[in-house]
């Protein structure tokens, strides 16, 4: 039976560097090393140079990393969205007052106190314009689909 065997990061990037460096094939690699050719093929997936088809070069951990920043650019656009209907909402009862109860008068100021609190509270980040987020994703989907990961 297999024992399981545990190796640090630095000596899984070592071998994935030479498995990439074309100096010796894969299976000398594995018998050198005496991990098994899976392992291998694993590690140079998790830290393996993605070269894209306009020649930069990048890996999987960048991958994740943007596809985690497009998600919570989305997650704010919604936020921002959301603050900014609120607003609106809060200004055309302003111009088109009907007769509001007192209690209707409260709500609305609590309202406006939670977005000024929220948008007082929030960092300032540059607005992404949609398409922007869109043509990153798409760029990520297709090295994804080239590299099937």
């Amino acid at each position: 039976m297999a024992k399981n065997k545990s190796y640090d990061e630095e000596f899984k990037k070592m071998i994935v560097e030479l498995y990439e460096s074309h100096t010796t094939t894969a299976a000398n690699i594995v018998r050198e090393y005496g991990i098994g050719s899976a392992t291998l093929y694993k590690w140079v997936g998790q830290y393996g140079k993605i070269q894209t088809p306009d020649g930069e070069v990048t890996n999987n951990k960048e991958i994740k990393k943007l596809k985690k920043e497009i998600n919570d650019l989305k997650i704010e656009n919604e936020e921002r969205a959301k603050i900014e209907l609120k607003k609106k909402q809060m200004y055309n009862s302003e111009i088109f007052p009907n007769e509001e109860s007192r209690v209707e008068e409260k709500r609305r100021e609590i309202d406006e106190d939670e977005i000024k609190e929220k948008e007082e509270n929030s960092l300032e980040l540059v607005e992404y314009k949609p398409s922007i987020i869109n043509k990153v994703w798409s760029y990520i989907q297709r090295l994804l689909r080239r590299f099937k990961l």
